[in-house]
């Protein structure tokens, strides 16, 4: 809100700056080995006093048939929302999500579990969704789109943080 009117904002893709992953040494010995997308900075340039924010999602209509190679999304059910976890790279603040993580027991493809938070869509027209997420606490986070295992070459994440809300509330 501004002045106390809603407004709307254009997200565009954040670059991601690097996709970092552990040593592989320890899967071998049963542990495991994660891979996370990496921004930089401590904080998205879009930050909201909002717990439950609302986005809209806007799909271009295309004529991809089953049989298309297409990687591009069609709903907000291609994405996932996940929490960023802040960290510290060659003396920098950035924030990662764990995109992939491989283990003797195999490997897994998407955010990890403890890392997403829901969030519910509605229709509002063809291409056109109203994506509110779930009760978010102040932090950092992003929606990421999920392509199975092409994931990591063609990864697309929208980031926002969630900052405290005001005192008195």
């Amino acid at each position: 809100e501004i002045d106390g009117k809603p407004k709307m904002t254009q997200m565009n893709p954040s670059r991601v700056e690097d996709v970092s992953s552990g040593s592989g040494w320890g899967v071998a010995f049963g542990g495991s080995a994660k891979t996370r997308a990496v921004l930089s900075g401590a904080h998205a340039q879009t930050q909201l006093k909002e717990t439950e924010p609302v986005f809209y999602f806007y799909f271009a209509k295309t004529d991809a048939s089953l049989g298309s190679m297409d990687v591009s999304a069609t709903s907000p059910d291609d994405f996932a929302l996940g929490i960023m976890e802040a960290h510290v790279s060659h003396d920098q603040p950035v924030r990662r999500l764990e995109i992939s993580k491989v283990s003797m027991g195999g490997y897994h493809a998407g955010l990890n579990k403890k890392d997403v938070r829901p969030f519910s869509t509605e229709k509002i027209s063809d291409g056109v969704f109203k994506v509110t997420p779930t009760s978010l606490k102040p932090g950092e986070y992003a929606f990421i789109q999920l392509v199975g295992a092409r994931m990591v070459t063609a990864l697309k994440m929208f980031d926002f943080g969630i900052s405290a809300a005001p005192s008195g509330k």
